[in-house]
C-alpha cells in the first residue's frame, strides 16, 4: 500500500516537472551553451536532467524500504547530493578534470570509510572456481572502479538519449534480478528525463553524471556482494561498451601527447554523426551497448563474446575513421 502511494507521488511529481520544466530549468540556472568546436547543439540547453533524477532518487530512498538501514540510507542521500554538487559547480564554473577527480576521490574515500556493504571484498567469476579475495586491496580497488566508471559514463554522454538509455538498461537489469522497487523508481525518473532529453529540452549534465555514476556503481557492488549478480562477467558485459570507448580515447590521447581528460570529437558518436542524424546514432550506440549482453548469452557466457565485441567495435571505429580521411 505504501509503495503504491509512493509511485503515485512520483508520477504526480514528474508530470508536474514536465508541465513547469521551463520555470524549473530557469531557476536552477545551469545551461550548456553551443560552441563552434565540439558541441553539436545550436541553442543553450538546460543541464537540469541530473536534478530530476536526484529528487526522484532521494524520495525513493526515504519512502521505500530498501533494506540498507537508516545509517546507510542517510549516507547514500548525503553523498548523492555531494557528488551532484561537485558536478553542478563543474557545469557552472568548469572546475577542471584534475580538481573534479580529486574531489570525487575524496568523496568516495569518505563514503567507503563509513560503509561496508558497498565495498568490493571479493570477486566471483564464472570461469575461475575460487573466489578472488581482495583483502587489503579492496578499498583502493573499489575507488578505482568508481572513478573508472564515472569517467567512462562521462565520456559516453554525448548526444540526446545516449546516457539515459544506457542507464535505463543498467537499472532494468538490477530491477529484473533484485525486484527492488528503488530501482523501479529510478527507471521511472529516467523515462521522464528521456522524454525531455529526446525533445532537446535538457541534458543530464556533469552534475547528473557525477551523481548517477555513484548511485549506479554502489548498487551494482551491493548486488554483487549479496549474490544477486552471480559473477563479475555479468557486470563486465553490461558496461563493456562505455568502458572500451574510454580506454580507446585515453590511449590515443596519451599517444598524441594530449591531456587524456580533454574532450575532443573522436568519440564513436562523433564519427557516426558524419554519416547520419543523432536519432539514428543514439539507436546504434544503444544496440552496441546491448550487443555484448546478447553475445554473452548466445555464446553460453563465454569470454569469446567479449573478444568478438571488441573486434566488432574496433572494426566500426577503423571503418568510419578511414571513410572520414577519404572525404577530407
Amino acid at each position: 500500500m505504501q509503495s503504491n502511494l509512493f509511485f503515485l507521488l512520483i508520477l504526480i511529481l514528474n508530470f508536474s516537472i514536465l508541465k513547469y520544466h521551463e520555470k524549473i530549468f530557469k531557476f536552477v540556472g545551469i545551461f550548456d551553451h553551443p560552441d563552434a568546436e565540439r558541441k553539436i547543439h545550436l541553442k543553450s540547453i538546460s543541464l537540469s536532467g541530473g536534478l530530476i533524477l536526484l529528487i526522484n532518487f532521494i524520495l525513493a530512498v526515504i519512502f521505500l524500504d530498501n533494506q540498507f538501514g537508516l545509517k546507510n540510507n542517510f549516507l547514500i542521500i548525503l553523498f548523492s547530493i555531494l557528488f551532484y554538487l561537485v558536478g553542478y559547480f563543474d557545469d557552472k564554473n568548469d572546475v577542471g578534470p584534475l580538481k573534479k577527480t580529486l574531489l570525487n576521490f575524496f568523496l568516495i574515500f569518505i563514503f567507503l570509510f563509513f560503509t561496508e556493504i558497498f565495498l568490493i571484498e571479493n570477486i566471483r567469476s564464472i570461469y575461475f572456481s575460487n573466489l578472488t579475495f581482495l583483502e587489503n586491496n579492496s578499498f583502493i580497488f573499489t575507488i578505482f572502479c568508481f572513478l573508472a566508471f564515472l569517467n567512462a559514463l562521462n565520456m559516453y554522454d554525448g548526444i540526446n538519449g545516449q546516457s539515459g538509455l544506457f542507464l535505463l538498461l543498467l537499472f532494468f537489469y538490477l530491477f529484473l534480478f533484485s525486484n527492488n522497487f528503488l530501482f523501479l523508481s529510478i527507471i521511472i525518473s529516467l523515462i521522464f528525463f528521456l522524454y525531455l532529453n529526446l525533445r532537446n529540452k535538457c541534458f543530464i549534465g556533469n552534475s547528473g553524471v557525477n551523481f548517477i555514476s555513484f548511485v549506479t556503481l554502489i548498487f551494482f557492488i551491493e548486488n554483487h556482494n549479496n549474490g544477486i549478480i552471480r559473477a563479475v562477467e555479468d557486470i563486465l558485459v553490461l558496461m563493456l561498451f562505455p568502458g572500451i570507448e574510454m580506454v580507446r580515447l585515453f590511449f590515443f590521447r596519451i599517444l598524441a601527447f594530449k591531456n587524456p581528460f580533454k574532450a575532443d570529437k573522436k568519440h564513436i558518436h562523433h564519427l557516426l554523426l558524419h554519416y547520419t542524424n543523432w536519432k539514428k546514432v543514439t539507436l546504434i550506440t544503444l544496440f552496441l551497448s546491448i550487443l555484448p549482453l546478447i553475445l554473452y548469452n548466445f555464446l553460453n557466457y563465454s569470454y569469446w563474446s567479449i573478444v568478438i565485441f571488441i573486434l566488432i567495435y574496433f572494426l566500426i571505429i577503423g571503418f568510419f575513421q578511414l571513410q572520414i580521411k577519404k572525404k577530407s
